[in-house]
């Protein structure tokens, strides 16, 4: 059966409906409601987007990270975990308590960019918070089942092996946020002066509700990539490839028993 051509969907057509809906709905809550509580609107708005959009192996969620030595990051806005392998550790009506080894990406969304976190611009205060996480999952301690063989018999015997690096990391802003350029230099600025405290700073891209998406160029010193056509369908793309390329695998997690966090 032959479909006429006016019959096909649009799926450019359909996200810039999505994307303008959201817009919408930020801008209206930020102006007719004025609270705080706006924000962590926005932030489940993404969070539901998110988990419609990522295969179901993945849990998103906002949250904290901890290490198997109990040290644990702020809270973060939007953690990807891979809950196939490794359940939470904690699950509370707000937030979860996810181990190191099972996030393969994590979020900070805000709706005023321009704003400061005790004296440190927010965009700097967002980075902050994931280069925390990046330096607590920095290192990951797996283990597998193997089938090996000893003296002609085979047995699966478990495998332990470490892993390094670091899970990825995006910024969502949406409000007002400069013109594209002075946005940019924001960024970038954001990021030296946080890795000039010593931390482990890096984005893989930034989505701006107003300029579309920059995208930040691995293993380069800060070159970026803007994208401006269907850019919340290329964010949700990258973060779906950010994170299946991302591995993941058992762990012990006994080594967790003795060190939940205090929150």
């Amino acid at each position: 059966m032959n479909r006429r051509t006016s019959d096909h969907i649009s799926l450019s057509e359909y996200w810039h409906g999505i994307s303008a809906a959201l817009d919408a709905r930020l801008k209206a809550s930020k102006k007719h409601l004025g609270h705080p509580a706006v924000g962590q609107s926005a932030e489940a708005y993404y969070r539901d987007l998110l988990r419609d959009y990522l295969p179901t192996r993945y849990a998103v969620e906002t949250g904290f990270v901890m290490d198997a030595s109990g040290e644990r990051s702020s809270q973060i806005d939007i953690i990807i975990a891979d809950t196939f392998h490794i359940p939470p550790l904690c699950c509370e009506p707000s937030y979860k308590v996810f181990a190191a080894e099972s996030v393969c990406a994590v979020m900070e969304v805000t709706t005023s960019p321009k704003g400061k976190v005790n004296g440190v611009s927010k965009l700097e205060s967002d980075v902050d918070k994931l280069a925390g996480v990046r330096r607590l999952a920095s290192e990951r301690d797996y283990m597998d089942i193997q089938p090996v063989q000893t003296n002609g018999k085979v047995e699966f015997l478990p495998v332990e092996f470490r892993l390094t690096g670091s899970p990825r990391c995006f910024l969502i802003t949406s409000g007002d946020e400069w013109r594209r350029t002075t946005y940019e230099s924001k960024l970038i600025s954001a990021l030296r002066r946080s890795k000039e405290k010593g931390n482990p700073s890096w984005i893989n891209a930034a989505f701006s509700m107003s300029h579309g998406l920059v995208r930040f160029a691995p293993f380069k010193e800060y070159e970026t990539e803007w994208i401006e056509s269907d850019p919340l369908l290329t964010f949700l793309l990258i973060v779906n490839e950010s994170v299946a390329s991302f591995p993941t695998f058992k762990i012990k997690i006994r080594r967790y028993a003795k060190k939940l966090p205090k929150v």
